[in-house]
């Protein structure tokens, strides 16, 4: 089978706020839209109609895709066997009834679903573990599964008739054992409910039609195969063993459902005047049909497709559903699932990533496309104002000026490297000189000044001094000097100052007396 919606993701699934019931009978359909509190839209087939094209039609009609459905199967379709139950936990049962009704069935085991539920405890007064035990074929489910699918609707649950009836019969709580008669044209089936859980079922050969033959004035018919009296009494022997064999008591009463075609208006006195116990028709438009402009009611299967769709109340103490593993839709394992969301969640969050780089790369390109596009009118700009500019001619008297000015720049520089040299010889060096100057004392000796020339070999003092006699100590201490060594002063003067009680004189090396001698004949 191909699922038309592929692999289902695990955990709840989108849903519409309906459910739809759906009760499969007599080869016909009946369905209803339930929103949770009461039927709201209905669908009844007409009298020669068979099949589910009519409910598919309905559905697209109102909209229904995606609405929960609850399929009961037509009693044409299934077997039910009351078989003693196995001594397995109730989630076994099912499998383990297998092999105690495939000899039972009209079909090979192979080809069958079966499903199977408990009765009570009490039932059979504790002697007897008993159990329902359902076979469906397998090529009948599957082909319902796939009905739904086509019709985009949620299945939830194929069950039987019975069984949805449990659940209508447990929301309406009665507080003793009731017998559900229904009544088709010829056949019908009795079901004897009590606190929560079907006890008994049984099929009737006798139907609506049949019961036609009854007179108008009540009295049975004189033919021995009165067709009432058949019918009260598979009634009676089914109170009769429901009572005694299976041991839960008698029967308070008896609900009969309205026929889907025609009543039994007529039929519920007689029957009940035959029975002794009485005889209802179950009506529960008032509580659950919120059908505008519906005359007819709520028939049987009707009110079997609502059991189904009803809240599931925890006091139901069977459940049947052929709805099994093998037919849902392929379902991801939760942690393949977790990872292909991971794996989807990591590469929509790349994509965006490289969505946002690759805008912020061209962004980029066309900011840098525009600075070089800048860059290049400048440039251009530029060389159209230099080329409009007229050509530089020097000023001559700034060429003069630069390269005097270059030419002092070389005669500093040359004074510079002089005068910064590391270490001067000893012949061109004037500190000794003028160091030795400073060592001797002033012994009433003063200098006014000091010339040196030659690179020292020269050597002219001048100052005052009080006596001659001072310049003589002067003169022998400074030559005790080393910068001082060997030298002798060629001419020594010695002249009053006038008006002044102290004597200028001077001293001259031999270099220095022949620079003075040349100096004063230039100057005469």
């Amino acid at each position: 089978m191909i699922w038309k919606k592929g692999w289902r993701w695990p955990g709840k699934q989108a849903q519409s706020q309906y459910s739809v019931g759906i009760e499969l009978h007599q080869q016909q359909a009946f369905a209803v839209c339930f929103d949770g509190s009461a039927v709201t839209r209905c669908y009844r087939p007409q009298d020669d109609e068979t099949g589910l094209d009519g409910v598919a039609r309905w559905l697209k009609q109102h909209g229904l895709q995606g609405s929960r459905v609850y399929l009961s199967l037509d009693h044409q379709h299934y077997e039910v066997h009351l078989l003693e139950a196995a001594a397995v936990p109730d989630d076994e049962l099912s499998d383990a009834m297998r092999f105690r009704v495939k000899d039972m069935l009209a079909n090979p085991i192979e080809d069958m679903v079966v499903q199977a539920t408990r009765l009570p405890d009490d039932a059979y007064r504790g002697r007897l573990d008993m159990a329902f035990v359902s076979a469906v074929r397998r090529d009948h489910l599957r082909s319902l599964v796939d009905w739904c699918q086509q019709q985009e609707l949620q299945l939830c649950n194929i069950s039987l008739s019975q069984f949805h009836l449990l659940n209508l019969m447990a929301e309406l709580g009665p507080e003793q054992s009731v017998a559900l008669l229904r009544l088709d044209a010829h056949d019908g089936a009795l079901y004897v409910y009590y606190d929560g859980a079907l006890y008994l079922e049984r099929p009737l050969a006798i139907g609506c039609n049949d019961l036609k033959q009854i007179t108008q004035e009540g009295e049975f018919a004189l033919e021995t195969d009165s067709q009432l009296e058949r019918l009260s009494l598979e009634l009676q022997r089914s109170m009769d063993f429901y009572e005694s064999q299976i041991g839960m008591g008698s029967i308070g009463q008896i609900w009969i459902l309205k026929p889907d075609h025609g009543d039994l208006d007529d039929t519920m006195p007689l029957l009940e005047t035959a029975l002794n116990v009485p005889v209802r028709q179950i009506v529960l438009d008032t509580q659950f049909n919120q059908m505008a402009d519906d005359d007819a009611g709520l028939s049987a299967s009707l009110l079997t497709a609502l059991g189904g769709v009803s809240p599931m109340r925890t006091d139901v103490k069977q459940h049947i559903n052929f709805y099994v593993e093998e037919f849902h839709p392929p379902t991801l394992a939760k942690p393949v699932a977790y990872l292909l969301a991971s794996l989807a969640i990591n590469g929509a969050l790349l994509l965006v990533m490289g969505v946002v780089l690759w805008w912020l790369a061209t962004q980029q390109v066309q900011e840098t496309e525009q600075w070089q596009l800048q860059r290049e009118q400048v440039s251009e700009e530029l060389q159209q104002l230099q080329d409009s500019l007229p050509p530089l001619q020097q000023d001559p008297d700034l060429v003069a000026q630069q390269q005097r000015l270059q030419q002092q720049r070389i005669g500093a520089q040359a004074a510079l490297s002089y005068l910064t040299r590391g270490q001067l010889e000893e012949s061109q060096s004037f500190t000794r000189m003028l160091r030795g100057l400073g060592q001797v004392a002033n012994q009433g000796v003063w200098l006014q000044g000091v010339r040196i020339d030659d690179g020292g070999e020269s050597l002219a003092l001048r100052g005052y001094l009080q006596r001659p006699q001072q310049l003589s100590s002067y003169v022998e201490a400074l030559l005790q000097q080393p910068g001082y060594r060997g030298r002798a002063f060629r001419h020594i003067q010695i002249e009053e100052v006038e008006d002044q009680s102290w004597l200028q004189f001077e001293l001259a090396s031999e270099h220095a007396a022949d620079q003075r001698a040349t100096d004063q004949g230039e100057d005469s």
